[in-house]
């Protein structure tokens, strides 16, 4: 979100003489500390009219927001709402600033209250919208962005913000028509393209996936979910040192997200460097240890390793928290026969091909090698 500032010059709406005309001078500008200076000593003048004390307010409540002293930018927009409360702009303010700290219900109150003074504000609706969907009411967030829309077509971050609602509702051919048009109104506007890329991603269609995290890429280099989403479409293709690469970058910029150590991981998997599997598998599951995707695969590393005692116990856990994933099974089938347990490899090899019939040729009791599911 971004504080949008439209007062008018305090100056305007009375008559100063010099001293006060400095101060105002100061409290209008653009220097933070200078503003704040001046906007106290005009405050100070009790003679002021309330609408010009309530701009002085405002402004003094601008200056600290952009010091980063949010609470003092609150006190000043609440005092400004007290001295103007026929101000849209200034409820506005002190809405943002709620949804800015966490507080979106205070937050939507606020900025109900700047839309009824201002009801075709196209960036009132837009953030009276993200309060709502942080709220986890996507259905009304998408009410606020349609009448953003209505009110300024061509608002890209409208389209964009009624996208993720669309998506949130399983309305997945709207999020991607919203998202394009976002992006067909502000090109350079790099999370358009990585969400457009995820949401392809989720819906299995691979080939429009790269462009759009190239692209994402290209304009914000160091994000790291971009590098991130783009090793993952690198790995559905096989291009596994380009999947190792991408995960490589977005875990230097952010080595606390799990899911690069993850897909880096799965991808030294792929390539037999299991050593580097294997450290990259335990980094993730630190990071998450009911990752069920990381368990398994080092379960696999382990496995091949000869380690069968650990690989069985990551193996119990992974199928613990996805008791539906055929693999898991056949793996653990796998081990248990390398572990003397031929009835229990035979049965669990058994409840695989029930829940996935290409893993094998029933009846004749044959385990695939530990290799297989390494490369699959």
């Amino acid at each position: 979100m971004k504080l949008i500032h439209v007062f008018a010059l305090i100056g305007a709406l009375f008559v100063a003489g010099p001293a006060q005309a400095d101060d105002i001078d100061d409290c209008n500008g653009n220097a933070p500390d200078r503003a704040v200076r001046g906007c106290t000593r005009v405050i100070a003048d009790r003679a002021l009219p309330k609408t010009a004390l309530a701009l002085a307010y405002g402004q003094r409540g601008f200056a600290y927001f952009n010091l980063g002293h949010v609470q003092a930018a609150k006190a000043d927009f609440t005092a400004a709402t007290k001295q103007d409360p026929r101000n849209a702009h200034l409820w506005y303010l002190l809405g943002y600033l709620c949804i800015s700290e966490g507080d979106n219900t205070e937050g939507v109150r606020y900025m109900t209250k700047a839309l009824e003074l201002l009801p075709n504000n196209a960036n009132y609706h837009l953030e009276r919208g993200v309060a709502h969907s942080r709220l986890g009411n996507s259905e009304q967030a998408i009410i606020d962005y349609t009448n953003a829309i209505r009110i300024d077509k061509r608002f890209a971050l409208a389209h964009f913000n009624r996208g993720v609602a669309y998506w949130q509702r399983e309305n997945h051919q709207a999020a991607i028509a919203d998202l394009s048009t976002s992006i067909g109104l502000d090109p350079q506007y790099a999370p358009a393209y990585l969400r457009r890329g995820m949401y392809n991603y989720a819906l299995k269609q691979y080939h429009l996936v790269l462009a759009d995290l190239d692209e994402a890429v290209r304009l914000n280099p160091a994000n790291p979910e971009a590098l991130f989403q783009r090793g993952r479409i690198h790995f559905v293709y096989e291009r596994y040192d380009n999947a190792i690469a991408d995960n490589s970058k977005a875990i230097a910029l952010n080595p606390r997200a799990k899911g690069p150590w993850t897909n880096r991981g799965i991808s030294y998997v792929r390539t037999e460097q299991y050593d580097l599997a294997l450290k990259d598998l335990n980094t993730a599951l630190e990071l998450d240890p009911i990752d069920a995707f990381a368990r398994y695969n080092r379960a696999v590393v382990h496995a091949i390793k000869g380690n069968y005692r650990i690989a069985r116990d990551d193996i119990d856990a992974a199928i613990e928290l996805r008791p539906k994933h055929a693999d898991q099974f056949y793996v653990r089938g796998i081990i248990k026969a390398a572990l003397g347990d031929q009835t229990g490899g035979i049965i669990d090899r058994e409840r695989a091909v029930e829940l996935e019939p290409r893993l094998g040729e029933i009846g004749t009791g044959v385990l695939r090698p530990i290799e297989y599911f390494a490369k699959n």
